[in-house]
C-alpha cells in the first residue's frame, strides 16, 4: 500500500486526538449500508489506534465513509473539501461489496476528504 498513490486525504478540523491526524485514503469498494448506496469503504494509513476504542492492540485500518450533507456524493465526489462521517465495522474487516446493517457499524466521528496531504494535515490548525 505504502507505494500506490492514494485516492484522497481525511482530515477533521472538528476532533482533537486520533481523528485529527491526516491520513491517506485507499478506496476499496463502493458498502451498500441498509440498501443504501452512498457508503465507501476505504484503507486509510497510518491506521486509528483501536485501544482508544475498546479494541486492544486491534488498530483500524478499514473505514466506511458517507457523505455528511443531503447532496454530496462520493460516486464521484463533488465537491472539496468534503465533510463526511467516519465510522468502523464492530465485527472487523468489511468484505467488500456485502451489504451492511447500520447495527454493524460503530460511528467514529466526523471528518473531512481532502485532495492533499497538507490541505488535511492543515484542516485542524
Amino acid at each position: 500500500m505504502s507505494n500506490l498513490k492514494p485516492d484522497f486525504y481525511l482530515g477533521s478540523s472538528e476532533h482533537t486526538g486520533e481523528l485529527v491526524k491526516a491520513r491517506k485514503c485507499f478506496v476499496r469498494e463502493k458498502v451498500f449500508l441498509d440498501k443504501v448506496n452512498e457508503y465507501l469503504l476505504i484503507e486509510i494509513d497510518p491506521p486509528i489506534i483501536g485501544q482508544n476504542y475498546g479494541l486492544g492492540q486491534d488498530d483500524i485500518r478499514d473505514i466506511i465513509i458517507a457523505p455528511h450533507f443531503e447532496g454530496s456524493t462520493l460516486f464521484p465526489i463533488n465537491e472539496w473539501p468534503m465533510l463526511v462521517y467516519i465510522f468502523y465495522a464492530k465485527k472487523g474487516r468489511i468484505i467488500a461489496s456485502e451489504t451492511v446493517k447500520a447495527s454493524d457499524l460503530v460511528m467514529l466521528g466526523w471528518g473531512e476528504l481532502y485532495q492533499t496531504f497538507d490541505e488535511a494535515k492543515n484542516a485542524a490548525t
